[in-house]
Order: C-alpha cells, then structure tokens, then sequence
C-alpha cells in the first residue's frame, strides 16, 4: 500500500509577499532563468535568496558613500 503525505502549503507566505517590479539587461534575465530552470525553483525564489545573502554579507560593512548633513 502506497503512503501519501500531505502536501503543506504555508499560503500565509504567500500572502505576505509583496510584488516588486524592476529593469534587467538580457543576458542577466537569461542566467536566472536557467539558474531557477536547472534547480526547479521560481524565479522569484532565486531572486530572494540572492538578496538575503547579499544584505546579510553586506550588513557589517561600514557605509562608504555619502551622507547628508541636514540642519533644522
């Protein structure tokens, strides 16, 4: 007798998510769309991770640019 598990999908994830639109060059849009094909992932999944990792690598890194002095 085959066992079945349950398939669990969290839709209050989904839900939370918000949509973000944005401009990409060709050749990027093609690297991630055979990057997600070849794991079987949404795009959008990709798209997360790498932002995730690139905020937490980033984050102890000191600001270098900029800052405004703003007098009141």
């Amino acid at each position: 007798m085959l066992s079945h598990t349950p398939r669990v999908i969290r839709l209050w994830e989904v839900s939370r998510m918000r949509v973000l639109s944005f401009k990409v060059e060709d050749d990027l849009l093609e690297l991630l769309e055979e990057y997600a094909r070849r794991r079987n992932i949404p795009k959008s999944e990709v798209i997360r991770r790498a932002l995730r990792q690139y905020i937490n690598s980033d984050k102890d890194r000191p600001y270098v640019g900029k800052y405004i002095k703003i007098y009141s």
